[in-house]
């Protein structure tokens, strides 16, 4: 994950899959990494990573969602 940023770090899963489903609809390419605990789900965090180039336009996209 070279060239990626990572534009969003939760322990919320909901927000995580709604995030996961809007650059998806925006065709904007994305990487994801799930480190919460199975188990205990009390561990770890969600996030997602994008492109250098794709960053403003991802950032824009879920700070207007959460509006």
């Amino acid at each position: 994950m070279h060239n990626f940023i990572c534009i969003l770090d939760t322990t919320d899963r909901f927000l995580f899959e709604i995030s996961k489903q809007l650059l998806s609809n925006n065709d904007l390419e994305f990487q994801e990494r799930n480190s919460v605990d199975t188990m205990y789900q009390n561990f770890g965090a969600y996030q997602i990573f994008v492109t250098k180039e794709d960053e403003e336009k991802a950032r824009q996209l879920l700070n207007n969602e959460g509006e």
